[in-house]
Order: structure tokens, then C-alpha cells, then sequence
């Protein structure tokens, strides 16, 4: 039985912008909430390619203008969102007209913009790659990620020193 893994296309370095395979480009930051809900959804209907998310070099530019008009776009929509909320909500809670109508329409109206705001949506890019693969700094991430997880031991029960705290009980 084949794995919804197993094709030839699957787990591809792939352009957000184009769809094309990518030679040299920028890591687009997969943690990322909408990625995320969009690979469960896909994933519950068809079959997921998981490729790796890049921005090409050659779009890189477009990326910038695109990603600046979403920062802004979310700029605007949580300014009008906030203006609802006190004209909707507060004021006429503090002028005695309150109603749960209001808050019921206020909060459709946030669900609506939100929804919304995922058609737009610009995901963060990480730092630049030569190759998909390997980065510019050569990995000395993790190189220091490595020297810390060795057996779990600070470095002075490495060197036959007892901890603080050992050296203590001892001297009663």
C-alpha cells in the first residue's frame, strides 16, 4: 500500500509566489497560523504535497511590495475593528442603551473581517538560502544548539566538580 507520500512531486522546494521549483531563494517561516490551518484543511479533503516554501530571489521584490500591503491592510482592518468595538459596544454600554444585538453584530462583523483578512494573507520570510537546504551562515546554529545538549551535565560534573548545592550537603 503506497503512502499519500510516495510521489514524485511531493516534498518539493516550491516558490510561494510562481509554484515553480526554487534553485536559490528565502525560507518563507512555516510556523506560521494560516499555513497551518491551511495543511490541516487540505489535508482532511486531498492528498498533501508538504513541499517547503520558498520566495525565489527573482520575486523576491514583488514578495517585499505584497508583504508590505498585507502588513497594512491588517493595520486598517484592527483600526476599524477597534473603532466598532467602542462605537458598538462600550458607548452604549456606558449610555444605558446596552443590547447583546450589538454584541452579536459586532462580533460577526470581526468574524467577517477575519475570514477576510485570510484571502490577503502575506506569510513572514525567514533569512536567505544559497540552496534550499543550506543556509548562508553555514549552520552554526546549529553547531551551538549541539554543544549544550551533549549528556545533559553542566560543565563542571563534567570536570569531577560537585554542584553547589552537592557541595553544601556534603559539609554537614
Amino acid at each position: 500500500m503506497k503512502s499519500k507520500y510516495d510521489s514524485n512531486f511531493f516534498n518539493e522546494n516550491v516558490c510561494v509566489v510562481d509554484g515553480e521549483k526554487v534553485k536559490e531563494g528565502y525560507k518563507v517561516d512555516e510556523n506560521d497560523f494560516v499555513i497551518n490551518l491551511l495543511r490541516k484543511l487540505k489535508g482532511r479533503f486531498t492528498k498533501l504535497r508538504n513541499n517547503h516554501l520558498y520566495v525565489c530571489s527573482s520575486h523576491y521584490d514583488f514578495y517585499i511590495k505584497k508583504r508590505k500591503s498585507y502588513e497594512r491592510i491588517v493595520l486598517i482592518v484592527s483600526t476599524l475593528v477597534v473603532a466598532l468595538f467602542i462605537v458598538g459596544v462600550i458607548i452604549p454600554a456606558l449610555s444605558g442603551n446596552f443590547s447583546f444585538g450589538s454584541i452579536i453584530s459586532f462580533l460577526m462583523i470581526t468574524i467577517l473581517m477575519s475570514i477576510l483578512l485570510l484571502f490577503f494573507h502575506v506569510p513572514k520570510v525567514g533569512e536567505k538560502l544559497e540552496k534550499p537546504g543550506k543556509s548562508v551562515k553555514g549552520g552554526e546554529k546549529q553547531k551551538g544548539l549541539n554543544k549544550s545538549k551533549t549528556s545533559g551535565k553542566s560543565s563542571k560534573q563534567k570536570s569531577g566538580q560537585k554542584p553547589k548545592s552537592k557541595q553544601r550537603r556534603s559539609k554537614k
